[in-house]
C-alpha cells in the first residue's frame, strides 16, 4: 500500500521553509501522538543544519523512547 499526503500551502516557499526550521512547528505537528522533551537542553528557536540535541519521546505521553 502507497499513501501519499500532500498540502497546498498559500505562501511563498521561502516562508514555508523558514517556518518547518522552528522547534514551535515540530512541536504543533506532533503533538497529541508524540511529546518531545530535549534531555539537558533547550530546543532552539530554530534549527540549523548539523544541530544535534538529544530527546526523549513520549507516544500517546506513556511510551518512552530515547
Amino acid at each position: 500500500m502507497i499513501v501519499e499526503v500532500s498540502t497546498i500551502l498559500d505562501c511563498p516557499a521561502a516562508k514555508a521553509w523558514n517556518k518547518v526550521q522552528q522547534s514551535s512547528v515540530l512541536r504543533h505537528v506532533i503533538w497529541p501522538l508524540v511529546w518531545v522533551v530535549p534531555a539537558g537542553a533547550t530546543f532552539p528557536e530554530r534549527w540549523s543544519e548539523g544541530l544535534t540535541i538529544q530527546c526523549k519521546s513520549f507516544v500517546f505521553g506513556v511510551i518512552r523512547s530515547v
